[in-house]
């Protein structure tokens, strides 16, 4: 078996390129709105779209990812996922548009329940938040080597390109997927025994929280993700070299997020669901700071979207890599992350085509303020899982 530190990161390269073959989308929707490809509405049912085919594609390949060779699973969902940022970047209708991203949703789908998996082979239970941590570093790499580096290649030229960038970075981390096959094989553990320990988990009251969290989570993150940089742009009037500037700066602040997690773990002693109480406090003071800035100034208003965007990738830490990873000894991480991952872009995807119509309506302020208040049934739910004495 190879070191655990060498399975780390080529698993962390996997899903640094994973990254920059989704958040591409988000830094090109800035010019695809400014030439009339898509607008404000098309662009929520695109993102709405891509999160609910990746919900349900989490939820089926999360289940298979316990039973299949994980380096073939990454191997085949990087290269198609390859495939269609070219044909993304190549189209022109929206309806094309609109396909070839929401297949693209699918074949990223087949990741991280199969990386949960092989990092629960190499990661002691003590180590499990710290190993969740580093390895969610890979989404703000991601980010900002899109938004920064991407968005700023864009000045120059058609928005395109951020669509066929991502494709030629996926073959040098198909060549490091193979280096996972030593640990990528099935635990051998009794289906009858895995579906026992299922039965037993999706009962748990706990559980229920969690998957309550989880939909807040998914609500906050994924918006944020999805219209930051348009934000940016409407509400700031910040130019596209602004936008990538700005957006690279978020990005630098919610990596703060995700580090805090392996810090509260190691140095606190915080147990999940306090740090869970943490995150989404100070994602409610953020957010509805946010909706009171009124867009007066950009460094106030860019700090509290960093600190909003830092608190659920922690929250995401927590939920999707923390938690995941416990039950690595039962056969079942990549099934429970496929699992909670499914609740939070279905969640994710769901919120954004309903509340898409109230940008135009009410403007960006009511749906900071909304956010808040989501936040604030973070809090909230936090509160009573701590109370129920979860891990």
């Amino acid at each position: 078996m190879k070191r655990p530190s060498e399975i780390f990161w080529v698993c962390w390269f996997t899903y640094f390129t994973a990254y920059l073959c989704r958040s591409n989308f988000s830094i090109a929707l800035p010019e695809m709105i400014e030439e009339g490809v898509v607008d404000y509405v098309q662009a929520a049912m695109i993102g709405s779209v891509f999160y609910w085919v990746y919900a349900f594609g989490q939820l089926i390949n999360g289940r298979l990812g316990d039973k299949l060779d994980s380096s073939k699973m990454v191997g085949a969902g990087l290269t198609l996922s390859a495939v269609l940022n070219l044909v993304t970047g190549s189209v022109r209708e929206y309806f094309q548009i609109l396909g070839a991203w929401s297949v693209n949703a699918f074949a990223l789908s087949m990741l991280w329940g199969p990386i949960m998996r092989v990092l629960s082979h190499v990661t002691p239970q003590e180590a499990r938040g710290r190993t969740a941590s580093k390895i969610s570093t890979s989404m703000i790499a991601g980010y900002i080597a899109s938004w920064g580096g991407i968005g700023w290649l864009l000045r120059f030229s058609s928005w395109r390109l951020a669509f066929w960038l991502p494709s030629a970075a996926v073959v040098p981390a198909l060549t490091l997927v193979k280096r996972l096959r030593t640990v990528s094989k099935p635990l051998e553990v009794s289906h009858t025994h895995v579906k026992d320990e299922i039965r037993v988990v999706f009962k748990d009251l706990r559980f229920h929280l969690l998957i309550g969290l989880t939909v807040f989570q998914g609500i906050l993150r994924n918006a944020l993700m999805l219209w930051i940089p348009v934000l940016l742009r409407d509400v700031y009037s910040a130019s596209p070299n602004l936008i990538a500037s700005s957006s690279v700066l978020i990005q630098l602040i919610a990596f703060v997020g995700i580090s805090t997690v392996g810090i509260l773990e190691k140095k606190a002693n915080l147990r999940d669901s306090s740090q869970l109480i943490v995150f989404f406090l100070l994602s409610t003071i953020s957010l509805v700071g946010l909706s009171v800035e009124k867009g007066g100034n950009l460094l106030i208003g860019g700090g509290l979207l960093g600190v909003s965007l830092a608190t659920m990738y922690g929250a995401n830490t927590v939920l999707l890599g923390s938690v995941p990873l416990s039950f690595g000894n039962k056969g079942m991480a990549s099934t429970v992350a496929g699992a909670l991952d499914f609740v939070s872009y279905a969640a994710g995807g769901t919120a954004i085509i309903a509340l898409s119509p109230i940008i135009e309506e009410a403007g960006w302020h009511a749906i900071e303020l909304i956010w808040g208040v989501i936040a604030l049934m973070g809090t909230v739910t936090a509160l009573f899982l701590n109370l129920s004495r979860n891990v």
